[in-house]
């Protein structure tokens, strides 16, 4: 009984980590964190980098690094912007969010390809995309556009009700999907073996490379809906879009308990460690905290995040040991 119990805290660092974080933010910031609509705004503002975290959590999973997801998810937010704006006025709101979706998804599926034909560690490719992403990003459009669709606007930034905002919604039903193909389907299970080990896996007869093209799939649909979020979010296009937030996306994967050699992870906790971390940036940016001090700091939780990934899974594993 005791072992359980010191399994499931173990298990939920994060979650405690997390909870701990808001708490202590609320007794010093109350005004901010005590309100009622605190925790929706927490998310609310996390959310397209929470997308994006979940894209790259999924990719190490598979023992794969994706360098590209927030460029993907800055070149589908652009395109689809111009393409309601200035190509296609009037375009339904539904097409313009499956649209931004699907170009995700081509850019992943082109990760995935290139991986496959290539052979060359997703590391060194993604790296290369993520450049050409952001290049053909702005070749497109440079500056601002607004979104002309009330409807994707209200969908990244409005509220269904006081103090549930649609985003917030849709991340918390897209982690439990995930939840549910990660450990309920058997590609998600494969997913898990595939990053585990890879040689074990293909002598089983998983096809490695397809899963692996699945990983990419995967992570570009999330940052297909990311950057469409991010636009609504803003109610326009803004000239970074989410180019600086490839650190804040493995932050949050890594802190979360994703192992940088594959195999370990729970989509859940990339919730937690992206309820956490966006708290984090909150409370900094009302304290006026300067921007790369801000920075700093998520660096810094990248290092605690490996060493914590690296001591939770030692106490598992000897409390696994003395429960056998």
């Amino acid at each position: 009984m005791r072992s359980s119990i010191s399994l499931f805290l173990v298990e939920r660092t994060v979650w405690l980590i997390a909870i701990a974080g808001f708490l202590i933010f609320a007794a010093i910031m109350p005004r901010v964190f005590l309100d009622l609509g605190a925790i929706d705004f927490v998310i609310r503002s996390g959310v397209s980098i929470g997308l994006v975290a979940l894209g790259i959590g999924i990719c190490l999973i598979a023992g794969l690094i994706d360098n590209s997801v927030p460029a993907i998810a800055g070149f589908a937010g652009v395109f689809t912007t111009l393409f309601a704006s200035k190509w296609f006025p009037g375009t339904p709101w539904p097409i313009l969010l499956l649209l931004a979706i699907l170009v995700g998804a081509g850019l992943g599926a082109l990760n995935g390809l290139l991986i496959r034909k290539i052979k060359i560690h997703s590391f060194l490719i993604t790296l290369t995309t993520y450049i050409v992403f952001i290049g053909a990003r702005k070749l497109l459009y440079e500056g601002a556009e607004r979104m002309p669709d009330k409807v994707i606007n209200m969908i990244g930034g409005g509220q269904i009700i006081p103090g549930i905002s649609y985003s917030t919604v849709i991340f918390i039903v897209v982690v439990a999907v995930l939840w549910v193909f990660m450990n309920m389907t058997i590609t998600g299970m494969r997913l898990y073996a595939v990053g585990g080990n890879p040689r074990a896996s293909a002598l089983m007869g998983v096809d490695v490379d397809g899963i692996r093209f699945r990983a990419h799939l995967i992570a570009g649909i999330l940052a297909g809906l990311s950057g469409i979020l991010y636009v609504g979010y803003n109610e326009a296009t803004t000239p970074a879009m989410l180019d600086f937030n490839l650190f804040d996306g493995f932050a949050m994967a890594i802190f979360g308990g994703v192992a940088l050699t594959g195999g370990r992870g729970r989509i859940e906790d990339i919730f937690a460690s992206m309820f956490f971390l966006s708290t984090l940036t909150l409370a900094m940016t009302i304290a006026g905290i300067n921007v790369y001090l801000r920075q700093t700091v998520v660096g810094v939780f990248i290092l605690i995040g490996i060493v914590l990934n690296m001591v939770r899974e030692k106490i598992r594993d000897r409390i696994l040991m003395q429960m056998a």
